[in-house]
């Protein structure tokens, strides 16, 4: 027979654990939190001993009053209240395979410090990946959809200004070309210039992470964001409530969590 929690965490995200550390904190509830992926940033975020199971949902059923997880080794767990923070991932480029397209700055390592690299994007984030890549190689290209980057005017200024960095503005990669090794040696624009790269790293659109739940349970915009009310709670089912990246102005999760609180009392 499947375990019964009073709160189950669906993600574990920042605002997953923060909800988990107040719930903790302020209640005697039976709390869990389930995610595919325990980062350790998120893990240590916690300063109480999480209850966890490392599985990704993959199927809810609710029924009486009692949300029943389905996971990936066809386990189950079952929950009263349930809480997803599932967050967001990085929206992939449809391009051809490659080892050299990164998502993240800390696993780009390349030997030489002429080896070009282009930083797909339009945001704070794209400026800063650009920023930190050119203290280190001398040949950055920012590839931007938009005419000008959405970040504060000083950070702009200064991809800008910067002796290391080509801003190419209103541009796309096309396509790009990779060795039978999976290498990465050049790519195509959308402006049809093609540009000698080593590595492209992206920091374009993030977009909701899957999960697990069906739209019959919890329903999603067609952004794939989590929808809910101003208390937070689904569209459906009150006891299951969204917080953090995966809905669109998300409530507090200390909120969220003061709120599951109170309804159990």
């Amino acid at each position: 027979m499947a375990e019964l929690y009073d709160v189950i965490i669906v993600g574990a995200s920042q605002a997953g654990i923060s909800a988990y550390n107040y719930l903790h904190k302020n209640s005697n509830l039976k709390i869990l939190v389930v995610s595919s992926n325990f980062q350790n940033t998120s893990v240590h975020g916690s300063i109480f001993k999480i209850d966890r199971l490392q599985h990704k949902v993959i199927y809810a059923e609710y029924r009486y009053g009692i949300t029943t997880l389905i996971l990936d080794d066809n386990s189950r767990v079952c929950g009263k209240y349930i809480i997803i923070a599932t967050g967001t991932k990085p929206k992939k480029l449809n391009l051809e395979n490659s080892a050299d397209i990164y998502y993240k700055l800390k696993d780009i390592k390349l030997r030489s410090k002429d080896a070009p690299i282009i930083v797909v994007g339009s945001n704070e984030m794209t400026a800063n990946f650009a920023l930190a890549l050119a203290d280190k190689y001398n040949h950055i290209y920012v590839c931007c959809p938009d005419q000008r980057l959405h970040c504060g005017k000083e950070l702009g200024l200064q991809v800008y200004w910067s002796k290391n960095i080509a801003f190419l503005p209103l541009c796309e990669i096309k396509s790009c070309k990779v060795s039978k090794a999976g290498k990465l040696s050049e790519v195509e624009l959308s402006t049809y210039e093609k540009i000698k790269c080593k590595a492209i790293l992206v920091s374009a659109d993030r977009i909701p992470d899957e999960t697990g739940f069906p739209a019959t349970v919890v329903p999603t915009d067609a952004e794939g964001y989590v929808i809910v009310n101003h208390k937070g709670q689904t569209k459906l089912i009150p006891s299951i409530y969204a917080i953090g990246e995966c809905v669109k102005n998300a409530n507090s999760e200390i909120e969220v969590a003061r709120n599951i609180i109170n309804e159990i009392k």
